[in-house]
This record gives C-alpha cells, structure tokens and sequence, in this order.
C-alpha cells in the first residue's frame, strides 16, 4: 500500500490546576478558540472543543508524526502563558499536570461530539 490511513481519535480531558473554576463562560470561549488557534499553527486537528469552569474537553484526530504528550504539552504549555501574558482570567492557577487520553473508536466519535459539544448542561 502506498499511502498510510489512520482513523485515530482522542478525547483529551485537562483540568485547572486544584480544579479552580476560573473558566467562566465568556472567558472560556476566549481561551478555547487560543486553544484550537495554537492547535491549527502546530498541525493537530481539532474536531470539536468545549469544557467547563474548571476542565478542557478535546477530541482530535492523530496524524500519523503525533504524539499525545506532545500535543497537551504544546497546547497547555502555550496557552497558560497566554492566559498569563494576557491576563485573560486574573489570577490563572495554570493547568494540573496530568491529563485524561481515551481512544475513540470512529463509530463513537459521533457520540463523543455529541457528549463534548453538551458539557454545559452536563455539568449544571
């Protein structure tokens, strides 16, 4: 076969550092659209991105040169420092080290849009 195909989904799951919910409504629509910003100029798909006041939710799509820990790196790595640089919240506590990978297999990805696009109603 010439050429490669991959079908990798990736629901990414990050929380605020002690899971401070400084995400509020208007200013988490700011940082998610940095987040899909930064995604674009480093190559990663984003297919959908929602969240609440204190966590991220992301489901992208692997290229086959990705790397997960890359890709939470740069895009948490990025946007806490324009969070800060911009003082876009205040006083922005950062992002807690770890993160949440699930694999989406594509018959799920559907759904997974569906439960990541419903994250304020998921969370009242």
């Amino acid at each position: 076969m010439p050429q490669s195909m991959l079908k990798i989904y990736i629901h990414l799951i990050w929380t605020t550092k002690y899971r401070t919910p400084v995400l509020i409504e208007c200013k988490r629509r700011l940082i998610l659209n940095k987040i899909r910003s930064i995604a674009k100029q480093k190559g990663y798909h984003i297919i959908i991105i929602n969240g609440s006041a204190e966590h991220v939710h992301c489901l992208l799509r692997l290229r086959h040169s990705h790397m997960i820990s890359r890709i939470i790196n740069d895009i948490k790595g990025i946007s806490a420092s324009w969070i800060n640089k911009n003082n876009i919240v205040g006083a922005f506590p950062g992002w807690q080290d770890g993160y949440a990978a699930i694999s989406v297999s594509p018959e799920n990805v559907q759904r997974t849009i569906k439960y990541i696009k419903n994250q304020d109603l998921h969370h009242k």
